[in-house]
């Protein structure tokens, strides 16, 4: 008898905790849920702008390549942008984004004529010809695979982070073993 009356003790505390927590309404918003390709890489690139180390350069590169039949987004800081190979040039958080690879982008992105020469005339400073900027270093960069319209990010011990775009790699690593030359223990 005392345990049936401590279970419905028990019962009425957590019907009234429930009861009395305070009820929030979440309504997701369907645009965040169907993100387009052009929103994710904008965010990418958002992330890369509040998380790199390299926050003093002012141009953020991003960069499309395919290989091994596989697709490849890289966001990379750099000192300027090259203009005999952009495709376009937008603002964001008091960086320029320069956008590589026309051929991929212009399927994905948004694109205004105007508004990009304004922003290659008022950035002139940051064109590598009109600047005469001559270092070279290593930049420090995102890379991500594009499956299914998702952005995964690589890691940065791999293959394909270190010998991918025009970037030198940052690490010795040997390309992924083929099946030859994987090492099977007794095959000495």
């Amino acid at each position: 008898m005392v345990v049936n009356n401590l279970k419905k003790i028990v019962l009425i505390l957590i019907i009234f905790l429930l009861s009395s927590c305070k009820k929030e309404k979440v309504i997701l918003d369907g645009s965040k849920m169907t993100q387009t390709l052009e929103q994710k890489i904008y965010d990418k690139a958002d992330l890369f702008i509040d998380s790199a180390n390299c926050r003093n350069n002012k141009v953020i590169a991003i960069r499309y390549q395919q290989y091994n039949k596989k697709e490849f987004i890289q966001i990379s800081a750099q000192d300027v942008f090259i203009t005999d190979s952009l495709f376009m040039l937008r603002e964001n958080k008091g960086h320029v984004i320069a956008i590589y690879n026309k051929e991929f982008f212009e399927k994905v992105l948004k694109y205004n004529n105007e508004n990009n020469k304004k922003i290659v005339e008022e950035k002139s400073y940051l064109d590598l010809y009109k600047a005469n900027h001559t270092a070279t270093r290593i930049p420090c960069f995102y890379m991500y695979e594009l499956i299914n319209g998702k952005l995964v990010q690589i890691p940065k011990n791999s293959y394909y982070y270190n010998n991918l775009f025009s970037n030198p790699p940052m690490f010795e690593i040997t390309p992924p073993l083929t099946p030859a030359r994987v090492y099977r223990g007794a095959d000495k």
